[in-house]
């Protein structure tokens, strides 16, 4: 596994998980497993625009809902807006 990271392979964890399965079971003993998190903070995020019905003011309207998912820390960020437009995904970046 060490290898690996050294040479910057992409494997899929699942992958690595199913091997070391595989090696535990031939060894027959506990084998301590680590994978490390190669993720910077603010390197990746997983942005995602969507559409929602609410009541806003006892009238049913449309809002833009931003999402952004930080790779590194895992947590979210969502925000409404009236319009999906480069101004409003400017702000929510902000």
């Amino acid at each position: 596994m060490a290898r690996l990271a050294a040479e910057e392979a992409p494997v899929l964890f699942s992958e690595s998980h199913a091997v070391v399965a595989r090696l535990r079971a031939d060894v027959g003993t506990p084998v301590e497993v680590f994978d490390p998190q190669t993720r910077l903070p603010g390197a990746r995020a997983r942005l995602i625009w969507g559409r929602l019905e609410a009541d806003v003011g006892g009238s049913a309207s449309t809002l833009h809902l931003f999402s952004m998912w930080l790779a590194f820390s895992t947590q979210a960020f969502h925000r409404a807006y009236v319009h999906e437009a480069q101004e409003s995904f400017t702000d929510a970046h902000v």
